[in-house]
């Protein structure tokens, strides 16, 4: 009796010294298992062949006091873009940005060349920001538009991909307004979003 009770608790301690081992290799495999799996995707998606995968939206919306509207590009669950109101004195500043600072919208060289027609590129050497204050278009006349296309990047397992928003655009005065648009109470549609679903290739957006 007066030596089983040390080769107890020797047995005890080897126990939870191996329990505490495959406890740290459980939790490294957790750790380490997204980031082999993001890899895998990413190198995946670059083997696919350019393909365009289309769908249909159908908001509207004010931009106002409280506007935050939520665009999933490749409905997966997960926010891509947020259209949505910044405070400017008394009055709100219509913008969109990316929920990561990865996501990003299309920028060209003029301000006003920011939409995109049915036939047009957005390529890979496109320059993109994070966010895009729609104020910066200049009066009225160049918020009142159809069916055009917003070009935009963003990722998907670390992997990036081009894709579009497609909406319309009017404002509370005429199209020919020279009202600032940081003025006036604008108001969107949007119709429809899509992507390239192979990832870091240029598309024609349909």
């Amino acid at each position: 009796m007066l030596h089983s009770k040390p080769n107890s608790i020797k047995s005890h301690f080897l126990l939870g010294s191996v329990q505490r081992f495959l406890f740290f290799l459980n939790t490294l495999f957790i750790l380490l298992f997204p980031s082999c799996s993001n890899k895998e995707n990413s190198l995946n998606c670059t083997t696919l062949p350019s393909r365009l995968i289309q769908t249909s939206v159908n908001v509207s919306f004010e931009f106002g006091s409280d506007t935050s509207i939520l665009v999933d590009i490749n409905q997966d669950g997960i926010t891509d873009f947020e259209f949505l109101s910044q405070p400017a004195g008394n009055r709100f500043n219509p913008f969109i940005q990316g929920s990561l600072l990865e996501n990003k919208i299309r920028i060209p060289t003029e301000k006003d060349q920011i939409f995109l027609n049915s036939g047009d590129a957005i390529k890979s050497t496109d320059v993109f920001v994070n966010q895009f204050n729609f104020s910066d278009l200049g009066n009225g006349q160049a918020a009142h538009f159809n069916d055009k296309f917003l070009g935009v990047q963003f990722t998907v397992n670390n992997a990036t991909h081009f894709g579009w928003i497609k909406l319309s655009s009017t404002t509370n005065e005429g199209e020919s307004s020279s009202t600032p648009i940081y003025y006036l109470k604008v108001s969107m549609e949007l119709m429809e979003v899509g992507y390239n679903e192979s990832c870091d290739k240029s598309l024609i957006l349909p």
